[in-house]
């Protein structure tokens, strides 16, 4: 079985800032079409048995465990997570909501794996090579 690998990031799922156009302004009515809208998208192209990694800010508003473990659940693939800044409940420590979900691997600030021969390097923010 071909395994394929995928990157995304800022997925901010429940965050609604992300719709004002003064931010990213995402074309959805609410966070809730929006959400559901990313699900889709991502579980037409990604398969069970394939890698994701999200590279840091997966959702908003962590204290809704069971809304966030919902979401994770529904999304296809196994999940690696890269930190961003909103994965952390305070500096160094990754909220708990993230840090309870069930991670291909536990969540790293930064990662090196191997994609096609190349070596790539995970982080959320910008490096220079």
């Amino acid at each position: 079985m071909f395994v394929k690998k995928f990157y995304i990031a800022d997925t901010h799922f429940g965050h609604g800032l992300m719709l004002l156009p003064e931010a990213c302004g995402r074309p959805f009515r609410d966070t809730g079409e929006m959400d559901e809208a990313m699900i889709a998208r991502w579980n037409a192209v990604v398969g069970a048995g394939d890698i994701v990694y999200h590279l840091g800010d997966f959702a908003m508003g962590l204290g809704d465990e069971a809304r966030v473990r919902g979401i994770f659940h529904r999304l296809r693939g196994r999940k690696i997570l890269v930190l961003g800044n909103h994965d952390f409940k305070r500096p160094g420590i990754v909220h708990p909501t993230l840090a309870g979900l069930e991670w291909a691997a536990p969540p790293t600030p930064a990662m090196e794996t191997t994609d096609e021969g190349h070596r790539v390097y995970l982080s959320h923010y910008a490096h220079r090579t």
